[in-house]
């Protein structure tokens, strides 16, 4: 019947839907050695069908599949720069993505250090961010590695606008911690509805601590999430501070994403005790060791551990950019080396 709908009646109906059908799974194959791309996030012929259904366009297929090659960057662009194409159905645009990686914040989030606010496509490893601990008080901590910096990707956001004033924008796997107890507690972005309670820098918020430790860190103030709103931006960063914890655009968030806050810092303990050991010479792309860590958590972490998977965006491997098996296992074995080294390093 979604066919039928989806194409109508009519000869040259008949010949378009053949030819989307082909496209469409000629997409799939090619996806389908992309991995570790999240497989509800792969682009189905049921998922074109679902697309055109639920269009603005209605159900005029040829209007629809114009409105996806022109919405976003063409994707010629993005095979030039090695990327995805994506189309967010929370937004309803399409653009260049990561083939194999997944956002946590875009570039122009902002962080403060001692010296005032800075963006994140600015900051630098040893630099000092405001950040929290566990009794929900501002520290400073340095950033010792960058788990993941992509500065040429987009991806879907969520802006969580707040109570207090400021508005995080993160991705929908990102962990984001506050709560009402006395303690942090940690939650994903995109389980996050308004009324929920976040750890937010208001008017009357926190006094920066000091960056020299005179103890002069203030306890911080909550706030409520008053809306969810999806949003397209550039760029991919996750620093990593020594806390495992950072404030982003006024919001505090923890540092990891994929499975929960106390999970991740256990795990990435090395990295933030020994990152030069781990992260060796790495400017930009995702650490190695984190590509290893999140493999390994498919087939070993709870699903309650872990974060929802995300299938409000569609990815569309580019058949002339495609990953190769052998790129995917390029990877595992860099992190695999990491692991190795860290352990040798630590006998």
């Amino acid at each position: 019947m979604a066919v039928g709908r989806a194409f109508g009646g009519g000869r040259s109906c008949v010949v378009g839907g053949i030819v989307l059908a082909l496209r469409a799974a000629l997409l799939v194959g090619v996806t389908a050695g992309a991995t570790p791309v999240e497989k509800s996030n792969q682009l189905s012929f049921g998922d074109v069908l679902d697309i055109l259904d639920q269009s603005d366009h209605g159900n005029n297929w040829e209007a629809s599949v114009d409105f996806l090659r022109r919405e976003g960057s063409p994707r010629t662009t993005c095979r030039s720069r090695g990327l995805c194409k994506c189309f967010s159905k929370l937004t309803r645009r399409a653009f260049c993505c990561d083939c194999l990686g997944g956002p946590c914040f875009p570039g122009d989030s902002t962080v403060l250090t001692p010296s005032g606010v800075v963006s994140l496509d600015r900051l630098s490893v040893g630099d000092l961010v405001l950040a929290g601990d566990d009794d929900k008080v501002a520290i400073w901590s340095p950033v010792v590695a960058w788990l993941d910096r992509r500065p040429h990707v987009e991806a879907q956001y969520l802006t969580l606008a707040t109570s207090a004033g400021p508005r995080l924008t993160l991705s929908s796997s990102h962990v984001l911690l506050g709560g009402q107890g006395p303690r942090l507690a940690s939650k994903f972005a995109g389980e996050v509805k308004a009324g929920d309670v976040v750890v937010a820098m208001g008017e009357e918020g926190a006094v920066e601590p000091s960056p020299f430790g005179d103890g002069s860190a203030r306890p911080l103030s909550p706030a409520n999430v008053t809306e969810v709103i999806p949003v397209i931006k550039k760029g991919a960063y996750v620093p990593l501070t020594k806390s495992g914890t950072i404030f982003v655009d006024g919001v505090l968030a923890s540092c990891y994403a994929s499975v929960t806050h106390d999970l991740a810092h256990a795990a990435l303990s090395p990295i933030r005790w020994a990152p030069e050991w781990a992260v060796g010479g790495q400017r930009e792309g995702t650490m190695p060791f984190v590509s290893l860590l999140k493999w390994v958590a498919r087939w070993v972490v709870p699903r309650h551990l872990r974060a929802p998977k995300d299938t409000s965006v569609t990815v569309i491997v580019p058949a002339e950019g495609r990953m190769s098996p052998l790129a995917t296992m390029s990877g595992i074995l860099d992190g695999l080396g990491a692991a190795v080294q860290l352990m040798v390093t630590s006998v």
